[in-house]
């Protein structure tokens, strides 16, 4: 056999493993939708690089269809096996219409980051503070969702629950907050509606002293919604923890994959568990549901789906594009969502152009039945 036959079939083979790779890699990532993670903990990571493993899927289509090769077969079939699962991503909004409703809610979910507190802080500026603010003034939503709320008692320049009111022009709120009584700090989750509130409580998470759920009753003319607030299970996964160089000695880099996992092993069946008591008390509630957040996961998980098996998720019914709601630096895509309950509609889903935080405001109009 010539060298020039050896090159090539070394390169055939290489690409035929590959391919066979990357395509169980996405079969995996499909499973990960329907199997608890404490069942198998290593499954929901095919989940989190499931947009990867599609482009690559896709190049192999592409590499074998063009090679004339009838290896196209397999990335074909594993692509075809996805199904709907591809459209958790993105939405073409085909056959989308606005309807004319006598009634519509509009409302929005934010993670604030503290309103930059500890940033502004450092640096004696409130760029980001402000521009959120003139952000919902400008939204101006009927109900305001905050996660990584934050604001300090007094006449401060973040007593931002007393600027909120303000912007809003309405008293009507609920919060949830850890208080830091040396420095009258308040860290959580709060909602804000310009509508009566009639009642009000939470959803304990009993193993998180961090992340929360807040639940209101609110009045809109005749009819009464129950909404809820939650920021699932955080990652914690600092940017160090990312930060692999090759000039780093392998131990180092080693160290960080190693935390990296352990981290996102941990917090998946956190957020599966909590997901499950918010299920669990929304399905008791006599009035029709919505549900905002951040919930620290994408499309492709468990988490997504037992919320997608009772739940119309905003976005698919209603949005356009990828949808994506995480703008830190480390790829995350979709993680924020308003979920609603079947018998009401949602139209004009829109993700936030700037990012004032490390994530975009989502809002969507809710159309009463």
């Amino acid at each position: 056999m010539s060298n020039k036959k050896k090159r090539f079939f070394s390169l055939r083979t290489l690409m035929h493993f590959f391919a066979l790779l990357t395509s169980i890699a996405l079969l995996l990532s499909y499973v990960s939708v329907y199997v608890p993670p404490k069942t198998l903990w290593i499954l929901p990571l095919f989940g989190l690089v499931y947009p990867l493993l599609l482009v690559f899927t896709l190049l192999f289509l592409i590499y074998f269809t063009f090679g004339k090769s009838r290896w196209f077969l397999l990335p074909l079939v594993v692509i075809l096996l996805g199904g709907k699962l591809h459209f958790r991503y993105i939405n073409l909004g085909w056959g989308q219409t606005q309807t004319v409703a006598d009634q519509t809610l509009k409302i929005t979910s934010y993670n604030v980051r503290l309103f930059d507190f500890y940033l502004s802080s450092q640096a004696n500026n409130y760029d980001n503070k402000d521009s959120i603010m003139a952000f919902i003034k400008n939204e101006n939503p009927d109900i305001l969702c905050l996660q990584e709320y934050f604001y300090t008692d007094g006449n401060t320049e973040f007593n931002t629950k007393k600027t909120l009111t303000k912007l809003l022009k309405s008293k009507e709120y609920h919060e949830r907050v850890r208080f830091q009584q040396n420095k009258k700090r308040n860290f959580g989750v709060s909602i804000f509606s310009k509508y009566p509130i009639i009642s009000k409580g939470e959803v304990s998470f009993p193993a998180s002293a961090t992340n929360y759920c807040i639940y209101t009753d609110v009045k809109v003319n005749e009819d009464t919604l129950r909404v809820y607030n939650t920021h699932l299970q955080s990652v914690k996964i600092k940017p160090d923890d990312v930060n692999f160089n090759l000039e780093d000695d392998e131990e180092t880099n080693l160290l960080r994959l190693k935390t990296t996992v352990k981290k996102l092993k941990n917090a998946y069946p956190a957020r599966t568990e909590q997901a499950q008591l918010i299920l669990k008390h929304a399905a008791a509630s006599p009035y029709p549901v919505i549900i905002c957040g951040d919930f620290n996961d994408p499309p492709i998980s468990h988490t997504y789906n037992l919320f997608n098996k009772v739940y119309k998720d905003a976005f698919r019914n209603a949005g356009k594009g990828l949808g994506r709601s995480y703008a830190g630096k480390i790829p995350a895509g979709r993680i924020d969502y308003i979920w609603h309950d079947v018998t009401l509609g949602s139209q004009n889903f829109k993700v936030q152009d700037q990012a004032f935080s490390d994530h975009y405001a989502i809002t969507a109009e809710i159309i009463l039945p």
